[in-house]
Formats: structure tokens, sequence, C-alpha cells
């Protein structure tokens, strides 16, 4: 008989270890509960629930206390410290949630006051570019700070830039035909010729701060489908340089002499846009979609062209794309396919560093 109550009792404080463990290892996973917002009440409402329960069965099972070890009172002294870890732990959630209401609080008004300055007007009804350009460097810093508002704000500044800088094509080009020709317009060149006039300081601004997302929150945009649309805009002789505008829409839009050296257009839509005379140097051009685009004298040395679709495009020449890093896979004009074969072989083959990594996945 002592043989069998010294094993019932060794069983018992086994059953006691396992069940510590298990509760031990469900508090370690509290913090992350509480990073990933998983429902923290509810979780340690079933927690609390579950140990009363598990501890009245164990109270059924245990036999009464011996001299030596008293597995009950152990229980119960196990049971009322996870009970009053739970109530701490309910007490910190509760104070991590005002503090998150009062940080999503002060962003909100941020925002707020920041859209305000974004339409700030004088008494005359002039805009105010100083604070103006103060309101699009705080909504930047909220993008950067706060990742569930970056993308509102993304669409607040571009959906500016297409009310402020709308480009309505032909009958715009009239307009400011007309303007240079009466004197209404000052923007001219060394000879005296016509200028194209470059982007207010607000609308550069803007596009400064969205061709500068962080690598992050570009990633987050890719993985929500979020297109940035920057569609017909007036944005001549615009400095986007080194701009990451990868799948950005800019269909229609008018970049006449617009500096895009090295900037990143990856499976851009630059369907009918107009980059007449466009720097393009360096600039990341692969699976760009450029059906219609005006390409008259646009600077494309070293660009990366390759899958993208040129068909239709204006005034697009052999010599122009001899200057090209790369056309492999690109979809050209019949025409001007065959001259490219005939000059530029080279150009339509795979890249070598393409090669060097196909032989090394082999």
């Amino acid at each position: 008989m002592d043989s069998i109550k010294v094993l019932s009792e060794k069983f018992y404080k086994k059953l006691i270890s396992i069940w510590k463990e298990s509760i031990e290892g469900q508090l370690f996973l509290v913090p992350l509960l509480w990073k990933y917002k998983i429902p923290l009440l509810e979780i340690l409402a079933l927690l609390i629930i579950s140990s009363v329960l598990l501890w009245g069965f164990i109270l059924l099972l245990l036999p009464p206390a011996s001299d030596v070890y008293n597995p009950r009172k152990e229980a119960l002294e196990l049971s009322i410290k996870i009970i009053a870890g739970a109530l701490l732990l309910v007490g910190l959630y509760y104070g991590w949630r005002r503090i998150t209401i009062a940080e999503e609080g002060q962003i909100t008004e941020r925002f707020t006051r920041a859209i305000d300055q974004l339409g700030k007007i004088d008494n005359k009804g002039k805009s105010v570019i100083e604070v103006r350009l103060g309101g699009i460097y705080a909504l930047e810093r909220i993008a950067r700070d706060s990742e569930k508002d970056h993308w509102q704000i993304m669409e607040v500044l571009t959906a500016y830039v297409r009310k402020n800088a709308h480009w309505t094509g032909e009958k715009e080009k009239e307009k400011i035909d007309e303007k240079w020709k009466s004197g209404e317009s000052k923007e001219v060149g060394e000879q005296g010729e016509k200028k194209e006039q470059k982007p207010r300081e607000d609308i550069q601004a803007i596009i400064t701060v969205i061709g500068r997302r962080s690598d992050e929150r570009r990633k987050y945009e890719k993985e929500k489908g979020y297109v940035i649309d920057l569609s017909k805009t007036d944005l001549r002789r615009a400095d986007l340089r080194k701009a990451k505008l990868e799948g950005a829409n800019l269909f229609d839009a008018n970049l006449k002499g617009a500096d895009l050296r090295g900037a990143n257009l990856e499976r851009a839509r630059l369907i009918g846009a107009n980059l007449e005379g466009a720097w393009l140097w360096s600039s990341n051009l692969e699976g760009a979609i450029l059906v219609g685009a005006n390409l008259e004298g646009a600077d494309l040395k070293g660009a990366n062209l390759k899958g993208a679709n040129l068909k239709g495009a204006k005034k697009l020449t052999t010599e122009q794309l001899s200057k090209v890093e790369t056309l492999y896979e690109a979809k050209l004009d019949k025409e001007l396919m065959e001259e490219i074969k005939e000059k530029c072989p080279p150009l339509l083959e795979r890249p070598e560093e393409e090669i060097f990594v196909f032989k090394g996945d082999l």
C-alpha cells in the first residue's frame, strides 16, 4: 500500500508540474498576442475559466494531503497566482489601449492640420505656398510614421496634383501657345524661344515626396494592389530624378522635358504620355507600357526597356533606341523592329546578367 501511495503522489506531482508549465507557456505568449492585437480579453477570460475548471477537476482526482506533500494546496496556490496575473494583464491591456487611442488621436489631429495647410489661401484668394509646403511635408511624416494612414495620404497628394496640375491635352496646349504669343507667358529660352513652364513649387514637392517613398511602404502598396495615379497631369520639366514610380499610372501625362534620370518606372502605364525631350538616362522601364507615347527627342541612353511595350510610340527612332541598355522581349512596331535587327541585333538578346542567373539556377 505504501508503494502505491508513493507512486500516486509522484504521478500527481508530475500532473501539477505539467499543468504549471502549460500555464506558464500560455503567459509567455501574451507579448505576442499584444504585438499582433489578438483579442487579449477573450483569451484571458478563457485562461481564467480553464484554470478554475482544471483546478476543480484536479481536486476531484488528487489524494488527501500527506505529511510530505499537499497537492491540493499547491494546485490552489497556483490557480490563485494565475488569476492574479491574468487580472494584472487586463489592467496592462487597458493601459495599452488608452495609449493607442491617444496616439491615434494625435495622428488624426496632425492629419487634419496638414490638410488645412494644404489648402491655405490668403485674403486675396491666392495660395500661400510656404504654408502648403509645410502641409505636404507634414503629411509625408505621418505617412512614414503610420502604415495605416500611408495610402490615404498618397491618395490625397495624388488627387491634389491631378486637380491643380491637370493636363487636358491639345486644348491645354492651345491655351499655352496663345499665352506665349500674346506675351502673357514669360517662360522663354536663351534665344527667345518658347520655354516649357516648370511645375509649381507645391506640385514639385508632392511628386518628390511620392518619388522617395520607402521600400517598406512601396512593398505594402504592391501587396495591397495600390497604384499611384498621376494620370493626365501636367509635369513638364518636373524633377523626377531617381523617382520610385514602379507601376504608376501616368496615362496621358505631359512629361515634356522632365528629368527622369535613374527613375524606376518598371511596369508604369505611360499610354499616350508626352515624353518629348525627356531625360531618361539609366531609367528602368522594364515592362512599362508606352503605347502611343510621344518620344520625340527623348534621351534613352542606358535605359532598361526589357519587355516594354512601345507599339505605336510616336517619333521614336532607331538612333534613340541604339543607346538603350536592352530591348530584350520589348514590343516594337514592325518597321522599327526590322531596323533594330539589322543595325543593333545585340540589344534584342538576353542580357548577360540574365544568362548568368539562368545558368546558376540550373
